[in-house]
């Protein structure tokens, strides 16, 4: 699995610093050819996971 994060600082309208992160995940196998199919268990286990965070 590759994982790209951005994190960055916004500051908002009243100067303060608004941090966060963005993480975007592959849904795809890499392997020594490159890319493979989807992996469609990888997207119900981050949805999983993303569900639960949100609690």
């Amino acid at each position: 699995m590759i994982a790209d994060l951005n994190v960055h600082w916004v500051i908002g309208e009243a100067g303060s610093s608004k941090p966060h992160a963005h993480v975007m995940l592959t849904m795809r196998k890499v392997g020594e050819k490159g890319f493979g199919k989807k992996v469609r268990d990888r997207m119900a286990r981050c949805s999983e996971i993303v569900t639960r965070g949100n609690r």
